[in-house]
This record gives structure tokens, sequence and C-alpha cells, in this order.
């Protein structure tokens, strides 16, 4: 009861948090979104430096009591002098300034009375007043004093306003009549918040969403302020900023088109010319020139140069050479002499797979002939191109886009090509997904839609998130030379697939084989565009773009709400409404579960006592059902088969838990978890992956039935309840049953003999730790129908020996009671011919599993009969 209650309650605290966020959509931002204002200062003129102005409308009236606090993040300019903000009362008698001061290190406090001044508080700290470096700022307002606090270090002043029941607060630059200042500090803001004289927050500006004319909405009582001249960093989630625009001839080219590739871990984009290599470092926007002192790179009319990480080398490659022209960086040489190529592969996806340190190539485009060609080679100079085609799979094309999901598979997105791979016979876009395993090249399709507005196709490579479930690729229209790009996201599982823009748009001229766009993500921080076109004949240009990741909509950046709404009075009625809704489902429900009565089989993780009157007949039914016997499979409350729902690295987290809840009963820690399915990442990484797939985890749960993900004293376990069926479980009750109890239950026997008859446990997942948990199953069902074969009862049941025998065959083809058994009883069954068949197969495998052959003979398994 006690936990029924505590989650009634949880459920209402969460009812009212969505009705508040619906009330004010999506004003909660994200750790792992940048969000703040940034003020212009003194590099710009006076009429362009950043004001923001919290109390627009009316002054505020806070009692004899109230605090502020805000984060604030200084930055290095020329100047860095200026007033962050002036609080000042209504009748303009005292005014308290707040000036930050980077280059000194310094922070000055300053209350003003008419023209003098009361004090003068500093801040001279080196080590806490920083550039770069969120800062937090206090300031507690009492009539006795202001308590000041940056960071963990406090001082108090005096002051001389009568009350605080008539305050203006204007940030950086502003016109008042009195007090007006253009001095802005080059600084960044966030998470302003005010707390009444009962320590209750009751105004909260994050300075993340924000309209178009620059206004910002409190998430208390939705209050604007506004805001001119600043820059929101939120929008870099959005709006692509241009780094680079680098301008090329294309007679140095000595080919048709720049050569490009990009290292994703260091941050550098790579230009390869004939007699020089130029780099372009992301962070610090500089380009380096490389030179050639001997060799060439392949040159031809498409993109053959690719960056390897694991060796810090440029590859060159054509498919018509099996050599690879290898640029090094410390002897400024390539490997080989090259010669001219025409490629057929032009705008054709490649990678470097990590794990084998392969290159692959897949599609592509040449001699008026599309192709789905997966090709692949090692590194290694000796080795020879392997080619594949997937046209049973994949329609040939080019233009698509390609990323890494896993260790084993790769993403293939949409392109341009026709049926027949022949450019004359009917080519069209395509809008599909596909899934390719680069070890044993298999293809399955994912997803495809049907695309009614403007034709488009996709940059060379995507980024995957299998955490958040997404993916993202550059977009444009193929079929016009004046187009854009735009940044576009795809759910990688779903059935209702469709894209979504979350990013303006860049201008891009296509021109076929003459452009390019491409893009990577650095440091899981900054995703970089990199684009050529032709713009001027016989001149290139490579533009470089950066956006803040993750990526978001501007849906989900500018808020259009009217500001003349009362927003907490709907909020009330809306929490009121949502409660009473929330507790008439809660009373239907109970009374629902009073009057039901449950067909499926009981599964309290937690460990049990287990009677045989607990143990319940194996049922077939496939609704709310987990089914690990001979495969993986789950059902919903409808009957559906959802297993598509669940992700690889789903799955595997899923059974995980759900095995360690069945067998130790407390299940496991989010250490564990970590350590198993994020060891590679860094520990913040880690737990935010592990946040975010059990999310995904208790969604997909939902639908099955009474299935939860629980995290109590430190360890995640599942908890099903009784209406959720699940094979594993029951035959585990039943193990234990027999451990406990040493049952001679006829039933109960023959109810344990159906279920392990329908099959291993997982036989198609293999990893260590599943394997661990599969031979410690076969290894206990071995045992227990080997002690209830040899029971006297059971003895003279040939039909029910025939499927003990099966099944522990069915987990070990050379165990040599089980084929004793199975010939004896269909020996004695009047099947001799079908016995000497079994017995001759079970040799046949002995022998081919381990090299020889049984120590008996057939002749010796009869005379035991």
């Amino acid at each position: 009861m006690k936990q029924k209650r505590y989650l009634l309650i949880s459920l209402l605290i969460f009812c009212l948090f969505v009705t508040l966020q619906w009330g004010y959509a999506n004003t909660t931002i994200l750790s792992n979104y940048r969000y703040g204002l940034t003020f212009k200062a003194h590099t710009v003129n006076q009429d362009q430096r950043t004001s923001l102005d919290l109390t627009p409308d009316r002054s505020l009236h806070l009692g004899n009591k109230f605090s502020l606090s805000f984060d604030i993040k200084l930055r290095e300019e020329l100047h860095t002098y200026g007033y962050v903000f002036r609080i000042i009362s209504d009748d303009t008698s005292s005014c308290l300034d707040f000036i930050s001061y980077q280059l000194r290190s310094k922070f000055n406090f300053i209350l003003n009375k008419g023209s003098s001044i009361v004090e003068n508080v500093d801040f001279i700290d080196s080590t806490q007043i920083v550039k770069d470096e969120w800062i937090k700022i206090r300031l507690d307002f009492t009539e006795q004093g202001i308590k000041i606090s940056v960071n963990e270090a406090t001082q108090m002043m005096r002051h001389s306003f009568k009350d605080f029941n008539s305050l203006s607060f204007l940030f950086g630059s502003n016109r008042h009549p009195k007090y007006y200042t253009t001095d802005v500090p080059p600084v960044s803001l966030r998470n302003i918040e005010l707390y009444n004289q009962d320590g209750r927050i009751i105004r909260c500006w994050k300075l993340a969403l924000h309209n178009r004319k620059g206004e910002t909405m409190d998430e208390v009582e939705a209050q604007r302020a506004i805001v001119q001249n600043g820059i929101w960093e939120i929008d870099r989630h959005y709006n692509w900023q241009k780094e680079k625009s680098l301008k090329f001839d294309s007679k140095k080219f000595q080919c048709q088109n720049l050569q490009l590739a990009y290292d994703s871990i260091g941050g550098r984009i790579f230009m390869v010319l004939k007699e020089k290599v130029l780099v372009y470092h992301v962070d610090n926007k500089q380009v380096d020139t490389l030179s050639v002192e001997k060799g060439e790179p392949y040159f031809g009319v498409s993109r053959q140069v690719i960056y390897s990480a694991a060796t810090d080398e440029l590859i060159s490659y054509s498919t018509e050479h099996p050599l690879l022209s290898k640029y090094n960086f410390a002897t400024h040489e390539w490997s080989i002499p090259s010669t001219w190529e025409v490629d057929s592969r032009q705008h054709h996806n490649r990678m470097i797979d990590p794990e084998t340190n392969h290159l692959i190539l897949f599609g592509g485009y040449g001699r008026h002939t599309y192709n789905a060609d997966f090709v692949e080679k090692g590194l290694n100079d000796g080795d020879q191109w392997q080619i594949i085609s997937l046209d049973s799979c994949i329609t040939p094309r080019y233009l698509s886009a390609m990323g890494i999901e896993d260790k084993d598979h790769i993403l293939i997105m949409g392109g341009y090509g026709s049926r027949s791979g022949k450019q004359e016979e009917s080519p069209q876009n395509y809008y599909d997904l596909y899934r390719l395993n680069i070890r044993n090249k298999s293809c399955s399709k994912v997803w495809s839609f049907f695309n009614e507005g403007e034709h488009f196709t996709f940059s060379n490579s995507m980024i995957i998130d299998t955490v958040a479930d997404k993916l993202y690729a550059l977009v444009y229209n193929n079929d016009r030379f004046h187009t854009n790009l735009n940044l576009c996201s795809f759910d990688i599982c779903t059935s209702n697939p469709q894209s979504k823009i979350v990013s303006d748009s860049i201008e891009y001229d296509f021109l076929d084989i003459k452009s390019y766009c491409d893009l990577f993500l650095y440091q899981d921080q900054m995703l970089y565009a990199f684009v050529v076109q032709e713009k001027i004949p016989g001149e290139a240009v490579l533009d470089v773009y950066s956006l803040v990741y993750p990526p978001l909509s501007s849906d989900e950046i500018y808020m259009e709400k009217n500001k003349d709404c009362h927003f907490s009075t709907w909020v009330i009625y809306g929490s009121i409404l949502i409660c009473l809704v929330f507790f008439f489902f809660v009373i239907v429900y109970v009374y629902k579960k009073k009057k039901s009565k449950t067909t499926g089989v009981s599964m309290t993780i937690s460990k049990v006592e287990y009677g045989e009157q607990e143990i319940a007949k194996p049922s077939n039914r496939k609704i709310s059902a987990i089914l690990l016997l001979g495969g993986f499979q789950v059902f919903d409350k409808q009957g559906n088969n959802i297993t598509g729902e669940f992700t690889p690295t789903l799955k595997l987290l899923f059974l995980f838990l759900l095995l360690n809840s069945i067998k130790g009963g407390k299940g496991t820690t989010s250490q564990r978890l970590e350590e198993t399915f994020w060891f590679d990442m860094s520990k913040t990484s880690a737990a935010n992956n592990r946040r975010v797939n059990i999310r995904k985890l208790r969604l997909i749960l939902e639908t099955v039935g009474e299935v939860q993900i629980v995290n109590k004293n430190d360890y995640w376990y599942i908890d099903m309840g009784k209406d959720t069926l699940c094979d594993y479980h029951q035959v585990c009750q039943i193990l234990n049953a027999f451990e406990f109890y040493n049952s001679s239950n006829k039933e109960m026997i023959v109810n344990f003999v159906e279920l392990a008859s329908l099959g291993v446990l997982l036989p198609n997942v293999s990893t260590e730790w599943v394997d661990e948990y599969k031979s410690e199953y076969s290894h206990n069902v071995i045992e227990l129908l080997l002690s209830i074969s040899v029971r006297e009862e059971i003895g003279k049941d040939n039909k029910l020996l025939l499927k003990i025998a099966d099944i522990i065959l069915m987990h070990d083809c050379t165990d040599e009671d089980a084929i004793r058994i199975k010939c004896r009883a269909l020996f004695l069954s009047g099947q001799k011919g079908l016995a000497k068949q079994c017995f001759d197969k079970y040799c046949a495998d002995y022998n081919r599993l381990l090299n020889t052959s049984p120590e008996f003979t057939y002749d010796d398994v009869i005379c035991e009969s």
C-alpha cells in the first residue's frame, strides 16, 4: 500500500509539472543546450550595445526583503569595463550599480543616494573572477543591509533604499532619465531569479526562449523582459555561423574538383591540391599550408580523399587501382605517384571502419550509371578491393548520406538513382533508410516515406545520435541550381518517418560534380558543415559553417505567446482540471483491478518463496508477453509484436535489467550499467546515456502491461505485474520450486517440460554477459531434466522421456545421457528404425564437433532397455 500511495503522489506531482510545462511550453532548458544572453559591448557603437529591461511594464514591489541571483560569464575584449545592472528606485533617490572590470579581475557594487556614494564594495579575486566560466552572483536585500555573494565569497554593504516596493531592474545599456549608461561590459547572463521575503521564487528568466521582437517571459508568472541588440546563445543551436571562406583557382587543382577530407576528432578540414595541402583548424579558425615533397593523390572528378585517425594520414584512393596513396604529415610525402582518374563513383559515400581499419565505400554515379556497391579495402597496400552489389536490397543511387550506427552497422539514407541503375530508366529521388551490417553485408530497410513536397537529397555524411534515436543530415533541392542547405532531423525507430528542419538555411548552388557538401560533429559539441560551390566559372569557394549541437528547430526556440494572457490564473484552473481527470482515472483503474482476474503468470522479481501451488501452467498467449526462449519477442497489450521497437542498445539494456532482476532479485547498480554499456565514455556522458535509454525503455514497456523499471536502494530492477507473461521467468520459478521442495508433482513436471521445450535462452543474442546466463540456464535445465528422467513414475512414460531427451539435446547435442534416453524410449515404443537413425545422427554430430566417436554403441544403448 505504501508503494501505491507513493506512486499516486508521484503521479500527481507529475501532472502538476506537465500542466506548468503545457502553459509555458519548452521553458525548461536542458543542461546539454547552450542558453543565456550575450551582451554586445565596446566593439560596437553605443546604439548597437545590448540592453535588458526586467521591468518594462511596471516596477516591482518586493516588500521588506528579497533576493536576486543570476549567472554571469565574462569574455576577454580590448575594453572590459561596464555596468552589469542598475537597480533603481522609482523616486530615483537610490541606485545600486554592479560594475564588472574583467581586465583587473574586479567586481564593484556601488550604492548611490542622490549624487553621493553611500558605499562601494570591491570584489577582487583573480582565481574567482575569470573569463569564460559561469560565476554565481546572489544579492540578499534586507532591512539591515545587502549580502553580496560571488560564488563562495560574501560581503555586506549598507543600503539607502527606503523600501523595496518600487524598483526597476536594468541590465547593460539603458536610457533612464537620470541613471542612463552605454558602458556595457562583455558578459553573458542566464538564470536571473527573484525570491520574495519567504524565499519563494517569484520570477525566473532563463534567457533562453524568446520571440522575434526580443521579448522573453519569466517562467513563474509570464512577465516579460525586453532585450535590445542581444545575442541569444540558444539561437546558435539553430543559426549557422559562417566561420571561414576560402577561394581557389580551379586550374591549381590539377583536376576537376577540390579534394576534401575532415578530421572529426582533431577538428581539421583538409584541402588537397597538387603541390600543397591546406589544413583549416576549427578551434582557432587558422589555415596551415603544408608542402608536398613527393608523390600525388589520385585526382579525379569525385572526392577521393579521406582522413585516417588511426594512422594520422590522408588516404587517397581509386577503385581502379589496388594501391592507396597516403600523405605523411611528418615527411610531407604521398606514398605513390598518381595518374589522372575519371572516377565512376561520383558523390559516393565513404568511411573508415574503426574496428577493422578498412576503407568502405557505397554507391555513386559514373558513365550514366548508378550503383549500390559495397566496396571495401584494408588500408594495407597489398589488399584488393572487395566489391559486393547490394542492388537486390537497396536501389542503385548517389547523393545519399551515410553514418556509423554502432560497431557493426551503418545507416544509409536517401539519394537519387533508378531501379535498374541506368540513368535513362526513370531516375528519381529516394526517401528511405537502410541498415547495413558491415560484417556479414546483410541489408534491411528501416523505413521509407513518400515526399509530396519539393525534391531533396542529402549531404555525404550524417550524424547519428543513438541516444536520442535521431539522425541529422544536410538536405537541398537537387532539381535546381540556386537552392539552400538545411539541417534536418529524422527519427530512426519510427513508423511515421518525416523530415524536420532544425536549422536556418545556407545558400547553395548545386552543380552536380562541381558542388559538394558535408558535415561532421566535433567533440559532441559543434556541428561543422563545409560547402564547395562554383559561383564564378573557374573559381571554387569553400565555406565553413558551425552550429552548436544538438540542434533545435525554430519552434523550440521562438515562443509566440500573447503577453496579455494571465498565466497564473489558467495554470491554477488547468492544474485543478488535470488533477480531477487524473483522480477519476485512478478510481476507475482501482475499481477495474478489483473486479478483474488476470490470466498471466505472476512475476514478482523481488526474492520470493516458491510454492508448488504458485506455478502456473504454460501459456501460448502473445498478449502482454516477453518471450526469451527460442528468441527475443515482445508483445503489447493488444497482441502486437513490438520487438522492432527495441534498438540493439535498448534490447541489450532491457535484457541486462531483466536477467539480473530474475536471477538475483535485487537488480543491478548504475555503475555496473555504465561500465557494461558505456565504458568508453566519460562518467557524465555515460550517466546521460543511461538516463536517456532507460526513459526510452519505460515508454516502450508502458505498452506491454504492468512492467516498470524501478530504482530502489541504488539498484535498478524490473518489476512486472500479474498481467505480463515471461516464459523464462516461469521456467525459473519451477527450477526454484524443485530446488526448495524436491517436488514429485507430475503436473509441475509436465508444465516444466512444456515450457523448456520452447527453446534455448536468447539463441540470437551473443555477448559475453548474456552467454553466462545462457550457459547457467542450459546447465540448470539439463540437470533438472536428467534428475526427473530417473524417477520411477517418469521412466514408464516414453512420450515424456522423448520430450525430455529432445530438450537436453537442444541445449547440448553431444549429451550422452540424453541420446540414451531418446533411443531407449523410441525402441521401447516400437520405433526401432527411428531409434537407430537418431543414434547415427548423434554420432555424426558428435564426430563433427569433437573430432572423435562416442565411447558407446547403439547396441550398448539398446541392451540397457
